[in-house]
C-alpha cells in the first residue's frame, strides 16, 4: 500500500483545471460502471444458470471482497482529507435537512452492525455445535466477513458525519475512491437479491443450494430469531445503503459542480457542519443578530408556528386511512371478503386525497410564483430521486398487473379497488416527484395576496411522507394481509422476494421524499416571511 505522503500528493492544491477534473470523474465513472456490470453477470449467473445457481460461496466472496476494499479505501480517504484539511474540501451546496439525514444514517447504520453482529453470534454458535460448512472453513470465513462488514460501516458513519456539509476535491484517490465505495453498496444490494432468491426457493435447487439452506447458519435457534425481526431489519438495510450513496455522490465534487445561491438566509445558516456544532466570533455575532430579529417579530413567529402545528394535524387527519388500515391488519386474523373491500376502499380514499393534496401544491406554487428558467443543473439529490421513482413505480406496477389478472371473477369490485388504488399511486409518486424537479425554476414571489401560502401545503406533504414511511417500514410485517390480492396472484414466495427486494427503494422513497418536501416548505417559508415583512 503507498505511503500517506505518497497518497497526499495525489488531493490537487488547487491546479487542476476545470475540464482535467471533469475527465477524471467520467473516467472513473465508467470504469465503475463497467466494473458494475461484470459483478452484476457474475451475481446472475451463480444465481439463476442451471448447474451454477445456489454457488452462494462466489457471490459472499465478491461482497466480501469488495466490502473490504471499500472499508480500506473509505479509512484512507478520511485520513487523508483530515490530514489535508481545507486543501481537500470545498463549500457545498445548502441542505438544511443534511442534520436529519445524519441522524436517520446513523440509525439505519447502527441497526446494520447489529445485523452483523446477530450474523456473527450465529456463525460462532454453529462453531460451538460443530455445525455442518459448506467448505472448510466456512464459517471462520463468514465470521471475518461479518467483521469487515463492520469496519467498513462504522467507517463510513464517521466519514460522512465528518465531512457530509463539504465536497471533496477532484483526484484520483477521491474520484476512484468514491466509485468503489459506491460500488460496494451496490453490490450489497445484490447480494439481498442473490439471498432472496435462495431463500424462497425461485432459484433452481441444486446440491449446492440444498447444502448451503441445510447447513447451520440456516437451522439455529439464533437465526429463527433474526428471522422474526427480519421484516424490520432488512428494509433497514437498503435504505442506509441507498443514503449513504446519496451522501457519497453529494460530497464528489465531480458530480456536483455547480454552486447556487442559497435560497435559505444566512443568519439561520447552521446546517454547515453536521451533528455537532463549533462557536465562532463570526457565528456569536450572528447568534445575537438572528436574537434580535426574533425579538422584534415573535408575535408573527408565533402565528406561524400555530399554522405549522394546524398543518401537521391536518397531515395527521388526511393519514387516518392507511393508519386504519395497518392498524385493522394487525388486530384481525380471518381476512373476510367484506374486511378486504373496506381495507382497498379506505387505501383509495388515502391516495385520492394525497392526489388532492399535490394537485393543490401545484396550483399554488404556479400562483404564488414565477415561472422562470432554471440554469441549475441535476444533482446528487435529483438522482436518487429519479432512481427511487422508479423502485416506487415498479413496485406499485406489480400491484397493479395483479388487480387487472386477478382471476377470482366472483368478487370482481376487489380487483377493480386494488387498480384505481395503484393508478392514484403511480400519479401520486410521478407528480410529487415533478413537483421537486421543477421546484428550482420557481424563485420570484408573484406580488399578490394569497389565501392559503404554499409552504403550508408542503408542510402537510412533508407529514404525509413521514407517517407513510413509519407506515411503510411497519408494513412490512403485515405485507400479506395488506396486500392479500398480489399475495394470492404472485405466491407467497414469490411476492415474499419482490418485498425483499424492492420495497425497501418504495420506503427510501418516502423518506428521500419527506428531506426534499422540508427543503422545500422551509424555502417556500423563508420566501413568504421577506415578502410579508417587505410588505409592512
Amino acid at each position: 500500500m503507498a505511503a500517506l505522503s505518497e497518497l497526499t500528493d495525489m488531493i490537487p492544491v488547487d491546479r487542476t483545471s476545470a475540464n482535467v477534473q471533469q475527465r477524471k470523474g467520467v473516467f472513473s465513472g465508467v470504469v465503475s460502471t463497467c466494473a458494475c456490470s461484470i459483478c452484476l453477470v457474475i451475481v446472475i449467473v451463480f444465481s439463476t444458470v442451471r448447474g451454477y445457481a445456489g454457488h452462494s460461496p462466489v457471490v459472499w466472496g465478491l461482497e466480501a471482497i469488495l466490502t473490504s476494499i471499500g472499508g480500506v479505501i473509505t479509512y484512507i480517504i478520511w485520513i487523508v482529507v483530515h490530514k489535508n484539511g481545507d486543501r481537500s474540501l470545498e463549500q457545498n451546496t445548502e441542505d438544511v435537512t443534511i442534520r436529519m439525514k445524519l441522524c436517520f444514517l446513523w440509525l439505519f447504520g447502527i441497526v446494520n452492525i447489529l445485523n452483523s453482529a446477530i450474523n456473527m453470534a450465529i456463525d460462532c454458535d454453529c462453531i460451538d455445535k460443530h455445525g455442518r460448512e459448506q467448505f472448510p472453513g466456512d464459517l471462520i470465513v463468514s465470521i471475518a466477513t461479518h467483521t469487515i462488514e463492520i469496519i467498513f460501516n462504522t467507517g463510513q458513519l464517521g466519514f460522512i458525519s465528518s465531512y457530509s456539509a463539504y465536497r471533496l476535491k477532484s483526484s484520483t484517490l477521491i474520484n476512484y475512491g468514491i466509485s468503489t465505495i459506491i460500488l460496494t453498496h451496490v453490490i450489497r444490494w445484490f447480494r439481498t437479491l442473490f439471498s432472496s432468491l435462495l431463500s424462497n426457493h425461485l432459484i433452481y435447487n441444486t446440491n449446492h443450494s440444498k447444502s448451503f439452506l441445510n447447513n447451520c447458519y440456516w437451522n439455529t435457534d439464533l437465526t429463527h430469531f433474526r428471522k422474526s425481526i427480519e421484516t424490520y431489519i432488512e428494509p433497514t438495510l437498503t435504505e442506509y445503503s441507498l443514503l449513504a450513496v446519496s451522501f457519497m455522490l453529494r460530497m464528489w465534487i465531480s458530480f456536483e459542480k455547480v454552486d447556487r445561491p442559497s435560497p435559505f438566509p444566512t443568519l439561520v445558516n447552521t446546517e454547515r457542519t453536521p451533528l455537532l456544532d463549533s462557536c465562532s466570533p463570526q457565528t456569536s455575532n450572528m447568534g445575537n443578530i438572528q436574537i434580535g430579529f426574533e425579538r422584534t417579530h415573535s408575535l408573527r413567529s408565533a402565528v406561524r408556528s400555530s399554522s405549522v402545528y394546524i398543518c401537521v394535524l391536518v397531515a395527521i387527519v388526511l393519514c387516518l386511512p392507511i393508519l386504519t388500515t395497518v392498524i385493522m391488519a394487525s388486530a384481525v386474523e380471518n381476512y373476510s371478503y367484506h374486511y378486504q373491500l373496506s381495507s382497498g376502499i379506505v387505501q383509495c380514499v388515502f391516495k385520492l386525497q394525497l392526489f388532492i393534496v399535490i394537485l393543490l401544491a401545484f396550483y399554488l406554487c404556479n400562483k404564488q410564483y414565477k415561472e422562470e428558467c432554471s440554469t441549475e443543473k441535476m444533482n446528487s439529490s435529483r438522482y436518487i430521486l429519479i432512481l427511487c421513482t422508479a423502485g416506487a413505480v415498479a413496485y406499485s406496477t406489480f400491484g397493479l398487473i395483479a388487480g387487472m389478472m386477478y382471476q377470482r371473477m366472483e368478487f370482481p369490485t376487489l380487483s377493480i379497488a386494488l387498480v384505481i388504488q395503484k393508478i392514484f399511486e403511480i400519479a401520486c409518486t410521478y407528480l410529487q416527484t415533478i413537483l421537486i424537479l421543477q421546484s428550482p425554476a420557481y424563485n420570484t414571489v408573484r406580488d399578490r395576496k394569497v389565501c392559503i401560502p404554499v409552504y403550508k401545503v408542503h408542510c402537510v406533504l412533508f407529514t404525509i411522507n413521514i407517517i407513510m414511511w413509519l407506515v411503510n417500514s411497519y408494513m412490512g410485517k403485515v405485507v400479506g394481509s395488506v396486500m392479500h390480492i398480489e399475495a394470492s396472484f404472485y405466491g407467497d414466495k414469490y411476492w415474499k422476494a419482490v418485498n425483499d427486494v424492492v420495497y425497501p427503494i418504495t420506503i427510501f422513497y418516502r423518506f428521500h421524499t419527506a428531506m426534499d418536501i422540508y427543503q422545500l416548505y422551509k424555502k417556500y417559508e423563508h420566501s413568504y416571511t421577506m415578502q410579508v415583512l417587505n410588505n409592512t
